[in-house]
């Protein structure tokens, strides 16, 4: 998964939401090769929040050891994040607020592109998970909590975060 989609899951936590969502933080920690492959894509990611766009670039690096996330804007990193299936990393500029963190992005990045059946295995109590041709669905106590649509072998991908009240939008040169 690109450098977008880190860079757009970057900038969709960028403005803290205004409510968290009832119940604890929704964190997922799958082991990075159970994404069942080796990824290096660039990306162009859009965080939509309230009617507001905002786009960075990223590069996303996934291998059996580590999931990795770097994060550009106006020409300068604006952090790195990795999670090497024990421990979130997370280095950023010091413009970065803290809400965002290491976990809610690979979170993300994994929800969008880790298989279905290890986003299965991992779901916390509660949690549900429904996916079709394009599209899957977490739901959490049955109403949806988080939806991804992706098309073109996953070139575009859109997360739509409902307990967090933001959406972004993955463009990746190359199909996952």
């Amino acid at each position: 998964m690109r450098a977008a989609l880190t860079v757009l899951v970057f900038a969709a936590c960028v403005t803290a939401p205004k409510s968290k969502p009832e119940g604890a933080e929704f964190v997922l920690h799958l082991a990075p090769a159970s994404y069942g492959a080796e990824l290096s894509t660039p990306q162009r990611i859009t965080m939509v929040r309230e009617g507001e766009r905002k786009s960075f670039d990223a590069l996303l690096e996934i291998d059996a050891d580590a999931v990795r996330v770097a994060m550009f804007g106006a020409g300068q990193t604006l952090g790195t994040l990795t999670w090497d299936g024990k421990v979130f990393t997370r280095k950023v500029s010091i413009f970065v607020p803290e809400a965002v963190t290491a976990e809610r992005i690979i979170t993300d990045v994994e929800l969008c592109f880790w298989p279905e059946a290890a986003l299965r295995s991992a779901l916390p109590a509660g949690f549900t998970l429904e996916e079709s041709a394009g599209e899957r669905t977490l739901l959490r106590a049955g109403q949806p909590f988080a939806t991804v649509t992706w098309n073109e072998g996953r070139k575009h991908v859109v997360l739509t975060q409902h307990a967090f009240h933001y959406a972004l939008e993955i463009d990746s040169s190359e199909g996952q």
